[in-house]
């Protein structure tokens, strides 16, 4: 196991991979992104706000704004569920909106705080060409 100590520099098209709802994401097409106003603020859990399409969209064009300008972004959070010891999905913790960014701005890494195997985050990195989860699936 790894510690989430400091962020690891992840592949956005792996994380992709292994991690993409379709009934969340799936709203965030770029034109529908483009056209939102951006959100910088954040919106507390409990908040109606992180509901409405209006608030997700703008947040992820936020982010999509400054993964464009090159600005830094901090990392998201990622870590694994189990079934007894064996790693069988990745679950995304935080950084819903800063990942959609991301992959429609077409970013090559992601900085992501990482709990779990390390075979694992290995593949996320690039360090290692297989995961285990393609074959739990």
């Amino acid at each position: 196991m790894k510690n989430a100590d400091k962020p690891d520099t992840i592949l956005v098209a792996r994380l992709k991979k292994l991690y993409w709802p379709k009934d969340v994401f799936g709203m965030y097409k770029l034109p529908a992104v483009l056209a939102a106003v951006p959100v910088s603020r954040f919106a507390n859990e409990g908040s109606k706000k992180r509901t409405q399409d209006e608030y997700n969209l703008g947040r992820v064009r936020y982010f999509y704004d400054k993964f464009k300008q090159g600005k830094k972004v901090d990392p998201i959070a990622i870590d694994f569920s189990y079934i007894g010891f064996v790693p069988i999905n990745l679950v995304l913790h935080d950084g819903h909106h800063r990942f959609a960014a991301a992959v429609l701005a077409e970013q090559e890494r992601i900085k992501a705080f990482c709990a779990g195997p390390v075979t694992e985050i290995e593949y996320l990195t690039g360090k290692q060409k297989n995961t285990t989860l393609e074959f739990v699936r």
